[in-house]
């Protein structure tokens, strides 16, 4: 069993209607071709950032991981 606790929260930008993952891509890949596209996962979730903001964020939580 896999516990979706421990894989960290995911940071997404919500922008006209879409998800746009910041933060967690191959986390979210490996959990569809594993069967679990049907479950719910935390996201930090921000609003229409801009490509630049998104590039911005990105760079800090990589930044904090470290």
């Amino acid at each position: 069993d896999i516990d979706l606790d421990k894989l960290g929260i995911m940071v997404v930008n919500r922008r006209e209607g879409v998800y746009w993952v910041i933060d967690g891509q191959h986390r979210l890949h490996a959990l569809i071709e594993n069967g679990f596209a049907a479950y719910d996962l935390e996201a930090e979730v921000y609003e229409n950032l801009s490509d630049e903001d998104m590039a911005t964020l990105k760079a800090l939580v990589d930044k904090c991981r470290v």
